[in-house]
């Protein structure tokens, strides 16, 4: 992936950006003693408990799948790690296609119906998300700009889930309607949203029964039950006790939040957003920051090392992953 990509240039100029905001808020030589201090009691706890979490994921993927006994005779855990693994080296969230391409190709499980997984695990999660910030909003006191964005992230969540009721109500009759707007509109054409809205809605076939779709929600949950307790250890290996409200108010932003470009393993970004989140609070930058440093380290080193265990037994290249993961992406669109 060339550095001269517009797309890479900004998320390397955002997170450029975020490390000058946040590294001109701190004390380094405080920072230099809370690191050193670091409890590593915890942070084995905070890597620990990622082990059932990765599985619990995997199983999760699974039952996004049309053809369940097929996904799960595929490799789906050393796919996920895999593709945690590139996200951490690579831009542009290129181990999303990386792992659609190791499903999808060698598992035979066809590419679009992999790539379809993948956004529905995404949506559940932005979902799920949502659902959080708008509960917290109504229990704990958030600033005004906060409670605003729950307001709008809620309404935005309801417009989609009832897009998405008349997507798969009146499949046909939608999917008419894009087409009559690609045909006037290059951009859209360009974009091919109705064949993104075709592949969307053969993915949600996969999760039209009632047991499937309970499973999911409740894996869903308990996977971001068990991110809030990362957050929490990973905290408390640097000494900070954070409320539960506090705990999950840092879960919202910092997932929401790391959406927008920035260099691979999201770095600069994903520390400035635990920067901000936690001054609604009152932790101080530097604190903060710590937290934020060992919290990076401990969870993307964890996928860096399982990625590349998968990726040695799997006896695969990086290159030849990106390969595939860019023929993915043609084969998607």
């Amino acid at each position: 992936m060339s550095l001269l990509n517009p797309r890479v240039l900004v998320g390397l100029v955002v997170s450029v950006i975020c490390l000058v905001f946040v590294l001109r808020q701190v004390n380094f030589a405080e920072l230099v003693e809370t690191l050193g201090r670091t409890n590593l009691w915890w942070v084995a706890l905070t890597v620990i408990q990622l082990i059932p979490a990765m599985w619990l994921k995997a199983y999760r993927w699974r039952l996004f799948f049309p053809d369940q006994a097929a996904a799960k005779r595929a490799a789906l855990l050393p796919a996920l790690y895999i593709g945690y693994m590139v996200n951490t080296v690579a831009p542009l969230r290129m181990g999303e296609l990386v792992r659609a391409y190791l499903v999808g190709h060698h598992d035979r499980l066809g590419v679009s119906t992999a790539v379809a997984t993948i956004v529905l695990e995404k949506l559940f999660d932005v979902g799920s998300l949502i659902v959080i910030f708008v509960i917290l909003a109504g229990l704990a006191p958030l600033p005004d700009w906060a409670n605003a964005a729950a307001i709008a992230t809620g309404l935005g969540l309801a417009v989609g889930v009832a897009g998405t009721i008349c997507l798969v109500v009146a499949e046909q009759r939608v999917l008419d309607l894009i087409r009559f707007f690609e045909k006037r509109f290059p951009i859209i054409d360009r974009m091919q949203v109705s064949n993104l809205a075709a592949s969307f809605v053969d993915g949600l076939r996969s999760i039209q029964s009632p047991r499937t779709l309970f499973w999911v929600v409740v894996w869903s949950a308990v996977l971001w039950l068990g991110a809030a307790m990362t957050l929490a250890f990973g905290f408390l290996a640097v000494g900070i006790s954070l409320t539960p409200e506090m705990v999950f108010f840092l879960l919202v932003v910092t997932n929401l939040g790391m959406a927008v470009p920035s260099a691979p393993g999201y770095v600069g970004v994903y520390h400035a957003l635990v920067v901000v989140g936690l001054a609604v609070f009152g932790v101080p930058e530097t604190s903060a920051l710590s937290a934020a440093i060992v919290l990076h380290a401990a969870v993307f080193g964890f996928f860096l090392v399982g990625g590349l265990f998968y990726l040695w037994r799997g006896r695969f290249s990086l290159a030849q992953l990106i390969t595939g993961a860019r023929g993915t992406e043609q084969a998607a669109h």
